[in-house]
């Protein structure tokens, strides 16, 4: 048994090593670039609300968004909103506010010649982000 563990761990050995010499071997992690990847900068307006303490205050002039990767976190209520760029420059993500009554939030979105537009909130308080590549 040790001796074909050690016999399989060479013949493994033995053919990783011409592929680590000529420079052709693969790293632990590989991370990729996105097409949509950079700093996104603009602005927040409200869309929907219910005057209530938590929709207030969703207008921003100085909004931001980093995508590396094609992946961006946008926080939205009590969560943290995970979002991938699709090679389109779509986007949508959605998660669960709170069971009672049932809320989601949820973003919805495109990015078009360096220009995000998206749509972003629940259907008591809701956005819309307009920003810009920079």
């Amino acid at each position: 048994m040790l001796q074909t563990t050690i016999a399989r761990f060479g013949a493994v050995l033995c053919l990783s090593l011409p592929l680590v010499a000529a420079g052709l071997a693969l790293p632990q992690s590989v991370s990729a670039a996105g097409a949509f990847d950079g700093v996104y900068k603009g602005t927040q307006r409200t869309t929907t609300t219910n005057n209530s303490a938590s929709c207030a205050q969703l207008d921003h002039d100085d909004m931001a968004v980093r995508i590396a990767n094609s992946h961006f976190t946008r926080k939205w209520a009590n969560l943290e909103l995970q979002i991938d760029v699709a090679a389109d420059g779509s986007f949508s993500a959605s998660s669960i506010v709170s069971q009672r009554p049932l809320r989601v939030a949820e973003i919805k979105g495109r990015i078009t010649d360096g220009k995000l537009e998206a749509d972003i909130g629940t259907v008591l308080c809701s956005a819309h982000l307009s920003l810009k590549k920079s």
